[in-house]
């Protein structure tokens, strides 16, 4: 979570703003930077509109001073702290620190947008689930699961790249949101990546002892030649394959277990 870098101070009433316009295209663009408006124009619930959209302080012209000013940058410094502050814990996990359910289906959002105007635009999905997790919990308490989800976030991140999203779905599921070109290399890739990262133990540190932790991961990939209807039916296409890899990880001793979702699974996604 980063501090804010910079100020600035944006007059309404150039030749050249666009009133509160410019303040709405400033913070759309870039809603990084602390904004003071400057304004000659007094009006009812002008303060209201510019934190709505965007601002952290308002001054008028005719009041305008250096100590004013001054008082005015540190204030909404910290208030654009208080900002970025609460936008995180709306979007993370508090636990694992990683992007919760709200934020993986902004993201998805945004590559469903993007699929309108560039349709050969490939997303892979992958859901992960922590076998015999309710085992964990009852053997060795809520303290060691929350070990092995903490940890789990980190061997999934470690195995992707920085600009991919990895997020805590709902209890001991994850999710793993890739796209761009190559999408199958870049899959064989992570998937060897988690194979290798599973092979360690996982060091429980609240009953002090290693225990060995195994995961089922279901993808779906969509493509232009296989595409989906929705955001939804992604998903529910990925959880189909990471249950049916839960199946399958019952008959060995695997510590990464990975089933696929194919296009002739549609019919049973259906009605499943």
């Amino acid at each position: 979570m980063e501090s804010p870098k910079e100020i600035i101070l944006l007059d309404l009433n150039l030749e050249d703003s666009e009133g509160l316009d410019s303040l709405k295209k400033l913070h759309y663009i870039s809603d990084s930077e602390v904004i003071i408006v400057i304004t000659a124009v007094e009006q009812k619930d002008l303060g209201l509109n510019l934190v709505r959209h965007g601002a952290q302080d308002y001054l008028l012209k005719q009041e305008l001073t250096l100590p004013l000013l001054k008082k005015s940058i540190l204030y909404a410094v910290e208030r654009k702290k208080l900002e970025n502050q609460l936008k995180y814990s709306a979007l993370h996990d508090p636990l694992t620190g990683l992007p919760n359910r709200l934020l993986l289906f902004n993201r998805l959002q945004q590559l469903c947008d993007r699929i309108q105007w560039q349709k050969d635009l490939v997303v892979a999905l992958l859901f992960i689930d922590v076998n015999n997790f309710k085992e964990i919990n009852d053997t060795y308490g809520h303290a060691a699961g929350d070990e092995v989800l903490i940890e789990l976030g980190k061997r999934l991140q470690q195995s992707v790249f920085a600009r991919d999203t990895v997020a805590r779905y709902a209890g001991d599921e994850f999710v793993v949101l890739l796209d761009g070109l190559q999408m199958e290399a870049r899959l064989v890739k992570v998937i060897e990546k988690l194979k290798i990262a599973f092979r360690k133990p996982v060091y429980l540190k609240s009953v002090g002892k290693e225990m060995m932790v195994s995961v089922s991961i279901g993808i779906a990939v969509r493509s232009a030649e296989h595409p989906f209807e929705n955001i939804d039916q992604l998903i529910q296409a990925a959880d189909f394959a990471m249950y049916e890899a839960k199946k399958q990880s019952r008959k060995k001793k695997d510590p990464v277990t990975v089933c696929r979702f194919h296009q002739e699974q549609q019919k049973a996604l259906l009605y499943s």
